[in-house]
This record gives C-alpha cells, sequence and structure tokens, in this order.
C-alpha cells in the first residue's frame, strides 16, 4: 500500500481563539497554566495560599494547602522554604504550640465536603484535603512567588510539598 505524495494530511487544530472561548484557566503555577472546559471545575493540587486576617484578628494568618496524598503519616512540621532552581532554603517552620491545624476533606472541584477538623501535631491525611494552619507568625515582607511549603515528618523527611499558586 502506498500514499500518493498529494495526499496531505492536516490534523484539526482549534484556533486559539476558539479554545478561549471553549477553556478557562482556574489555576497557574509559576510558567504553567491549567486549563479546563469552561464551566468545570478542578481542586488546584498541590498548590498553597496565604490569607491575613483584618486588622486585630487573631490568629493573624492562616496558610492553606491543598494536597492529593494517599495516607501521609506522622506530619510533625509545616516548613516555609524559598525555592531558587534546585535550591530550597528554610525560612521558618510550625511544630505543634506554633499555631492551629484544620484539614477539611474536599471533593474532585476543590469544595468543601464536610467541616474542616481540628488535629494536633503530629497528624495524618488522606486523600483529596485542603491543610489550614492558624498562626501569628509569619516572615514579615516575606513574598511568596518564589517560596514551596514542605511538610515534614518526625525524622525530618519531606513528604509533601505545595507552592503558591497565581
Amino acid at each position: 500500500m502506498s500514499i500518493s505524495s498529494n495526499t496531505k494530511l492536516r490534523p484539526r487544530l482549534r484556533s486559539k481563539s476558539g479554545c478561549r472561548r471553549t477553556t478557562s484557566r482556574p489555576s497557574r503555577l509559576k510558567n504553567y497554566e491549567f486549563w479546563v472546559r469552561k464551566g468545570r471545575h478542578i481542586a488546584a493540587i498541590n498548590t498553597a495560599d496565604l490569607r491575613e486576617a483584618s486588622s486585630g484578628g487573631a490568629p493573624r494568618y492562616q496558610l492553606s494547602l491543598i494536597l492529593a496524598e494517599s495516607m501521609l503519616r506522622d506530619i510533625a512540621s509545616v516548613e516555609l522554604a524559598r525555592f531558587d532552581g534546585d535550591l530550597s532554603t528554610t525560612i521558618t517552620s510550625w511544630t505543634k504550640g506554633d499555631g492551629q491545624v484544620f484539614i477539611t476533606l474536599l471533593n474532585s472541584t476543590g469544595a468543601d465536603i464536610g467541616p474542616p477538623q481540628s488535629v494536633v501535631f503530629p497528624f495524618q491525611v488522606n486523600g483529596l484535603v485542603r491543610v489550614a494552619l492558624r498562626t501569628d507568625r509569619f516572615p514579615r515582607g516575606f513574598q511568596v512567588d518564589h517560596a514551596v511549603v514542605y511538610l515534614r515528618d518526625s525524622s525530618g523527611k519531606r513528604i509533601a510539598e505545595a507552592r503558591f499558586a497565581q
């Protein structure tokens, strides 16, 4: 069997404007963009978010991580690090006594499927969850655009990580 040189196989590609009409960008992580069909939502897995309470609110900061993990046990600390290429430098960490930790089960869209459950260090997580650390301590003026958050077990081993989404 032969194919004539006159045969032109052209892939059917949508134009860029056509893609933008039917899809949306729910999240972005550094140079990566995650696109889904319009009207659909997905959980932004392995991302972190920082919120600050209004003046006088306590605790002052909430650091939230969206994780999809299979049975992480013995989470003994949450660590904030500056990420530069292949090197990360620890800025601060939180352990028992540094704040309150809450775990919320999520569905695939990232919506809560139950109330937040208070836990204490060391704790465990399983499945698609939001881990929220509420604390009064966060490095003043720290820019999260080159930051990563690690979960470490009691031996100091890194068992999960999340980056700040834009």
